[in-house]
């Protein structure tokens, strides 16, 4: 019985504890997010804001271009009329109350409503261009953002790998230096040498997190998920482009520019139009009951009278003022003019601007690819050095200055040669911007 006592007890005093510690048992982690790039562009596509509103803007005028038929209608109103003490026509004496009622439509045809049309169909292909255009920059802001995310965590690797072999280097120093076979020195420069590595490994590190924290947010990723990029970087050898297969039309600001001109012209043409005629057509169709319906039946046909009319109307109006030397709309025409002509020489501009911006970036290709042949011997090279140096260092040939020549002649080696990849997949997305192409990417 005592013992049953006591058990029972003993239950009741761990079972806060037992809940307790259930209460703060932590909830658990969520896996990283595999982020391929495939998948990082159809984030931002989805996700980003820029690209929604100019999505929205294409939904609004396509919506408006579809409905400009509408101008055709003719407007159509429907009025009715109630007067009171109307001489009756047969007594010309009894006050009469009179309902009447009428239809009226009519049409007016000017210049200006095709090129209403016209101008709603144009703004429709512009906010689709502009869409496109936005569409490419996001595209390739988020691949580049990737593939430089790719190249500095292997950036970031590199760096890892000296601060390892500084700190163990380190430690056999401080194993030396305690047992008196190091000068004290030697054992500072180790250790300045170490944590001076680390610190430029934290300063990638932080490089890293803050360029992640950009990629998150424009492919809408909540900031403190744990991301892990899949996509390695192509062969580059793999990657080239032909311009004779694309061209520089494509280039989307080129494309919204000849937008811009067909908007001026359209604008001039609406000047020109106010010289023409304009054509107006009315009808009206209009009746009523002389009878009153609060005396007697409303509904006896015998006590109303029926009057009606048709009318139609057909006007033409001629401005006369657009004739006159210097007057409102001659000016306006005038202005349009220039203005159309100021656009066509931009557009020329820019379009030579898009081709010297393509053969610096061609002539950037070709220099960067022979520049990554001869980077990716020098990294092969280095390695062997640091590992030939590294043994001679060791049996005691070599002094550890002559180590960390060869270490970081390594690690340049392996910057410049990531900075060179860097260099030819941004030069190679810019001209897939600037040719509307596509080279796999």
């Amino acid at each position: 019985m005592k013992r049953t006592i006591f058990f029972l007890i003993s239950c009741l005093l761990l079972m806060p504890a037992v809940v307790s510690a259930q209460e703060a048992a932590p909830a658990p982690a969520k896996p990283p997010i595999q982020l391929d790039l495939a998948t990082a562009v159809g984030l931002a596509e989805k996700n980003n804001f820029a690209l929604k509103g100019s999505q929205a803007d294409v939904d609004g005028k396509r919506t408006a271009a579809r409905s400009s038929f509408s101008i055709f209608y003719p407007s159509v109103s429907l009025d009715g009329n109630f007067s009171a003490g109307l001489t009756d026509p047969a007594t010309s004496s009894a006050s009469r109350n009179r309902l009447s009622a009428g239809l009226s439509a009519g049409v007016t045809l000017t210049p200006t409503m095709a090129l209403q049309i016209k101008q709603a169909w144009n703004s429709y292909q512009a906010g689709l261009a502009s869409y496109e255009q936005a569409y490419a920059a996001l595209t390739g802001n988020v691949k580049k953002f990737y593939f430089g995310l790719v190249l500095l965590a292997e950036q970031v690797a590199d760096n890892q790998k000296q601060a390892d072999a500084d700190k163990a280097r380190y430690d056999v120093g401080a194993f030396k230096y305690k047992n008196g076979f190091m000068s004290e020195i030697d054992m500072l420069t180790l250790e300045y040498t170490w944590k001076n590595k680390v610190a430029a490994l934290q300063t990638l590190q932080n490089n890293y997190e803050i360029n992640l924290r950009q990629l998150k947010d424009i492919c809408g990723i909540d900031p403190a998920a744990d991301v892990v990029l899949t996509s390695a970087i192509p062969d580059v050898a793999a990657l080239t482009f032909d311009p004779s297969a694309y061209s520089i039309d494509n280039d989307p600001d080129l494309k919204i520019l000849t937008y811009n001109k067909t908007q001026a012209e359209i604008s001039r043409d609406n000047a020109v139009a106010a010289l023409l005629p304009t054509l107006s057509v009315t009808g009206r169709l209009s009746g009523g009951y002389s009878a009153d319906p609060f005396a007697g039946s409303l509904f006896d046909a015998s006590s109303w009278s029926w009057s009606g009319s048709l009318s139609l109307n057909l006007g033409l109006s001629i401005p006369l003022d657009a004739y006159l030397p210097y007057s409102q709309t001659r000016t306006t025409l005038l202005l349009q003019n220039a203005a159309v002509e100021k656009i066509k020489y931009t557009i020329a501009d820019q379009r030579q601007a898009a081709l010297r911006r393509a053969d610096t970036l061609l002539l950037t290709l070709r220099q960067v690819r022979s520049q990554i042949d001869s980077l990716n011997v020098n990294v092969t090279l280095a390695q062997r050095n640091l590992a030939l140096t590294e043994q001679l260092y060791n049996s005691g040939k070599k002094s550890f200055l002559d180590l960390k020549d060869a270490e970081n002649s390594l690690l340049d080696a392996q910057v410049q040669l990531i900075s060179a990849k860097n260099g030819y997949l941004s030069a190679l997305l810019d001209l897939e911007y600037l040719y509307g192409a596509d080279v796999g990417l």
